[in-house]
């Protein structure tokens, strides 16, 4: 039994392919896709109980949409498949903030009138 984790994934982005059934210290090769001559996509090496966990990378360019994603024992005693989705890359928002610093201004008091300072006579001109 092969699984995928997370099951699905854009190009670019890798998946933990783990499962079982392989002799103990063979390695595992990962494909995408069932063709003749899929491209390999990771590698890792069977435990000595015979399981395996190991990191798979989308190519970039691959299709979207459901693919068939491979596990096979390098001494070929065993071919795992699961299926797969490819899908599209999130898209990232960038958020950018201006932090403007308070400024003061100061504003002179006006200046007393004449009329207002005490005991001081008006100037009427």
């Amino acid at each position: 039994m092969l699984t995928a984790d997370p099951p699905s994934a854009p190009p670019g982005g890798s998946v933990t392919l783990s499962g079982g059934s392989c002799p103990a210290g063979v390695g595992v090769t990962f494909y995408l896709g069932g063709s003749e001559e899929p491209p390999v996509i990771g590698s890792t090496v069977a435990a000595a109980d015979g399981t395996f966990s190991g990191t798979a990378v989308i190519p970039e360019g691959a299709s979207l949409g459901l693919a068939l994603v491979g596990a096979q024992c390098d001494d070929d005693s065993a071919t795992m498949y699961i299926d797969f989705e490819i899908i599209e890359a999130p898209t990232t928002t960038t958020t950018t903030s201006t932090t403007v610093a308070p400024t003061s201004t100061t504003v002179p008091a006006p200046a007393p009138t004449a009329a207002a300072v005490a005991g001081v006579p008006a100037f009427t001109g």
